[in-house]
């Protein structure tokens, strides 16, 4: 019975960690694929200051995956930690157990983690397939669109508000900068 409930009891802590783990991506992750030439890379990215989260992460995911950046050009600035995963087996486990717990970041956890199964299914069996297919380039625009930053996307959801009829474009611009300014 004592056996049953220390096991219980780090189940429910491992559980508590990737919960925390999927927030954490969630503000401060970035989930891509990265283009070199024809070639497609997933990557899940998370960078940190702190030694205490890199020694949790590295408990709860032991990949080989981390990388310790130097800041020398400013004296404010600390060293930080990059939790950088581009290996396929080790972005399945990862996303699998995450997905059900990420909220800004879930649309594009589930294309890359879907991108990485097709990968996975490709490269099996003696008849290799390592050509990019139209599939997964269609996953890498979708994720480069789910990422994109800037005044674009702004411009395109004001738009597309007043095309719904949601309000005028003063009312939308002045309600976007309230909302910025706070």
């Amino acid at each position: 019975m004592l056996l049953y409930v220390i096991r219980r009891r780090d189940e429910m802590e491992k559980l508590y960690l990737k919960i925390w783990l999927a927030g954490f991506i969630d503000g401060d992750g970035s989930i891509y694929l990265t283009k070199h030439g024809t070639r497609l890379d997933p990557v899940l990215c998370l960078t940190n200051t702190k030694e205490e989260v890199r020694a949790i992460l590295q408990e709860l995911y032991p990949f080989r995956a981390w990388q310790r950046r130097r800041r020398k050009e400013e004296i404010h600035q600390k060293d930080s930690w990059q939790w950088y995963i581009t290996k396929q087996t080790d972005l399945i486990k990862i996303l699998k157990d995450l997905i059900p717990y990420l909220q800004l970041k879930r649309k594009q956890a589930e294309l890359l983690l879907k991108y990485c199964l097709i990968r996975q299914e490709k490269l099996k069996g003696p008849n290799r397939n390592r050509r990019i297919g139209k599939e997964e380039w269609a996953i890498y625009y979708q994720l480069k669109e789910l990422n994109r930053k800037g005044r674009e996307n702004v411009k395109q959801a004001r738009v597309s508000e007043i095309e719904k009829g949601i309000g005028t474009h003063r009312q939308i611009s002045s309600a976007y900068l309230v909302e910025v300014s706070h």
